[in-house]
């Protein structure tokens, strides 16, 4: 959880973490940072180190995500599904239109990444883009936000989102919901994510049952990736190692972006103000009626 702690900008979440977790009595888990001369440490304490994260599906409904960590096929898995709202209260300032948004990564290597914020106030385009349903890791309906923008902190309409279904276990599965699409194309998004032997698997569905509406199915991949081949199955490789490959129903189109600077396509920004090309990779087409499946797999 606190890996790579090299400056006090990195520790400063961690330092607060970590002072919310005393507070609370609460244990911490993953590398253990240490301390810094921060006035919160001295108050607060540090925790008992616990350096073995939970394993096991755990949902927060209120908050809006459900969170498994887990062994598989010989991998450390993270995973979270977002299904919460769009943001804060009434005006949901800092919200993303990411709902059934997802995040993976293998032995704490990143793989399906968030894109970040980048900026607030400058760049408009670029603030559109980042908090914009294409640049996350979902289904968009004809390159539309779930949540309709209206200036840099504001919406004018704001999707609701909720968790159908949680089945924790060997064999997981969970269903996240949202409208945000209902009142311009008469349709809901619902995502089911399982589990399998070898990785895990997406159904992607618009409610009711409609394929005559072009959508898109984003993957954004962290920065030091590459996807490598053609087709609906696709290689992710860290450096000369294939990590995990990913497969499509054979139907619609692929396409892969890097940094594209026209549209915005292949872009995450880990920290405030600073952006770097990194792969997107997006299914392009009509969802049938019985949902679109999308598989992600690793070597066993």
């Amino acid at each position: 959880m606190f890996a790579g702690l090299e400056t006090m900008d990195d520790y400063y979440p961690a330092s607060v973490a970590l002072s919310v977790a005393s507070f609370l009595g609460r244990r911490a888990f993953g590398a253990f940072p240490g301390k810094s001369n921060a006035v919160r440490d001295t108050v607060f304490g540090s925790p008992d180190p616990c350096r073995d994260a939970p394993e096991g599906l755990r949902s927060f409904e209120k908050g809006g995500y459900s969170v498994v960590r887990e062994t598989r096929a010989g991998r450390r898995v993270r995973f979270v599904l977002d299904h919460g709202p769009l943001g804060y209260l009434s005006i949901a300032a800092h919200g993303h239109a990411d709902a059934n948004a997802v995040t993976l990564s293998l032995d704490d290597r990143p793989i399906l990444v968030d894109p970040g914020t980048y900026l607030y106030h400058s760049c408009g385009k670029w603030r559109d883009w980042f908090r914009g349903t294409r640049a996350h890791n979902t289904l968009n309906v004809q390159g539309a936000d779930q949540s309709i923008i209206s200036g840099p902190f504001n919406w004018s309409h704001k999707a609701r989102a909720w968790l159908e279904h949680s089945q924790a276990g060997k064999d997981w599965s969970l269903s996240g919901r949202h409208d945000g699409y209902v009142s311009r194309f008469g349709v809901e998004h619902r995502r089911t994510v399982s589990a399998r032997a070898d990785g895990v698997e997406f159904l992607d569905c618009l409610l009711p049952c409609n394929d005559r509406i072009p959508a898109e199915i984003v993957f954004q991949f962290a920065p030091d990736l590459d996807i490598e081949g053609e087709g609906f199955t696709r290689a992710i490789k860290g450096g000369n190692e294939v990590l995990a490959l990913i497969s499509f129903d054979t139907s619609g189109e692929i396409e892969l972006h890097r940094g594209d600077p026209d549209e915005s396509l292949g872009w995450v920004s880990a920290r405030f103000g600073e952006k770097e090309p990194a792969p997107r990779l997006a299914w392009r087409g009509r969802i049938p009626r019985q949902g679109l499946h999308t598989a992600l797999t690793w070597s066993l």
